[in-house]
Order: C-alpha cells, then sequence, then structure tokens
C-alpha cells in the first residue's frame, strides 16, 4: 500500500476566512484520498468556526506530522498558536498577525527537514502582517526569504493556461516604472525551467503579455515598448 504524501495547510488569519475553508476541505471524504492532510493553526479558531457553521469533525491535535491519522471526519491539526480572547471573523489582530506567519514558517521548516511533502496557504491578512513587524508583500517574499531563494515566480496554474507574474503586489500606477528588462528575463527562464521540470513540458510554449492594450499601437497607447526597442 503506497503511503500518501503529507500536506501541511496553513490556516491564514485566525479571524479570516481559513478556518471556513479548512473546515469544508475536509468535509469533503477525497480529500484524505489523496494526502494525510495537516492543519497549522489555532484549535480555538477551528472550533469556533464549527460551531457557527454547525460542520462537525474530530479534532486530533497532533505534536509532529508523524502522529497524523489521516482518518475521514477527523482534522489533524498542529496548533502552533493559542490566540487569546475571542476570535472574530473579520476583526483582526496582532497576535493574529504573528499567528499567520508562524504557520508559514514552521510549514516550511517542516518541508524542508523532511517531515512534510509540500504546503497549502489558505489567505493573510497582508497589512496586518505588516503591523506584527513582518514586512513581507505576500506568501511569495516571505517563503522565498524562509527558503533562501534568489530567483522565483509567482505562477496562476490552470488545466490549459499557466499564467507567471513579472510584477507581485505592485500599485498598478508604478507597474511601468518598476517592470525592467532583466525581470521579464528572469521570470521567462523560472518559468520555463519549471515547466520542463514540474510540469512535464519537455518543449514549453510561452508567450509575454504586452505592458499595454495591443502592445502600444506605435505610441498610441504607450511609448514603453517603442523605448526599450532603442535601448536594445
Amino acid at each position: 500500500m503506497s503511503v500518501l504524501p503529507a500536506i501541511g495547510i496553513t490556516m491564514g488569519d485566525p479571524a479570516g476566512v481559513g478556518p471556513e475553508i479548512i473546515i469544508k476541505a475536509f468535509a469533503d471524504e477525497t480529500l484524505h484520498q489523496i494526502c494525510t492532510p495537516v492543519v497549522l493553526g489555532d484549535l480555538q479558531a477551528i472550533r469556533d468556526r464549527m460551531e457557527a457553521t454547525g460542520r462537525k469533525l474530530l479534532l486530533n491535535r497532533v505534536d509532529r506530522t508523524s502522529e497524523a491519522k489521516g482518518t475521514v471526519g477527523a482534522m489533524d491539526i498542529l496548533a502552533f498558536s493559542q490566540v487569546e480572547g475571542s476570535i472574530l471573523p473579520g476583526h483582526p489582530t496582532l497576535d493574529g498577525g504573528r499567528a499567520m506567519v508562524a504557520y508559514i514558517s514552521e510549514a516550511v521548516r517542516l518541508i524542508r527537514s523532511g517531515c512534510m511533502e509540500a504546503m497549502v496557504t489558505c489567505p493573510i491578512n497582508k497589512a496586518l502582517m505588516h503591523q506584527a513587524g513582518y514586512h513581507y508583500e505576500g506568501h511569495t517574499q516571505l517563503i522565498a526569504h524562509l527558503t533562501g531563494a534568489k530567483d522565483y515566480v509567482m505562477m496562476l496554474a490552470g488545466d490549459k493556461l499557466r499564467v507567471s507574474l513579472a510584477t507581485i503586489h505592485v500599485p498598478l500606477r508604478e507597474v511601468a516604472s518598476v517592470l525592467k528588462e532583466e525581470t521579464v528575463l528572469s521570470t521567462i527562464r523560472v518559468t520555463c525551467d519549471a515547466l520542463k521540470r514540474d510540469f512535464g513540458c519537455p518543449n514549453p510554449r510561452l508567450a509575454v503579455s504586452a505592458l499595454n492594450p495591443h502592445g502600444g499601437e506605435s505610441g498610441l497607447f504607450g511609448k514603453e515598448r517603442k523605448r526599450s526597442s532603442s535601448r536594445r
């Protein structure tokens, strides 16, 4: 019998939508057919949200991933936080901000130590992360810092289309000024390597979206492309 991979699920902001998403995911029996899911989060947040949604799951607190049973109808949880006071959905706290970063950091540590094969992340409150003293734009930059990755890309992947982003979490008005040729080239290289290595595409085909509609139309909708061409 094959051993299912252990997948860590980080809860995100305890006052956010993460706990409810996790509860609904565990209500689907197929989850346990594909992996051994382990939640990194807050027990009280899960209990409160189960009561609010009327869903019932047996909560199994574990101290290490090897203790996870992966039983249908139960949730194995590594409780890396115990947020003080009541957790009100939509009312984030600094304790919750510190906790959501702790879940991600612990998940990365467990993966790097061989205790888990991968992680799935629930939404975080980026403004709250900054208020808690962690000045990263989001999951991508935080995980890159924790792993020491220098070349990394955020990819939105579907069955037929995969989109890699040359800029991440940048105000729209600043995109043109921060977008550089070397950034686009690096994104292409990282994406191409990932498609070959991780997605089984030996000869990937990549298209690069224009910054402006219709590629600028000879300067009618922006002159960035013309200026970049003149520098080559």
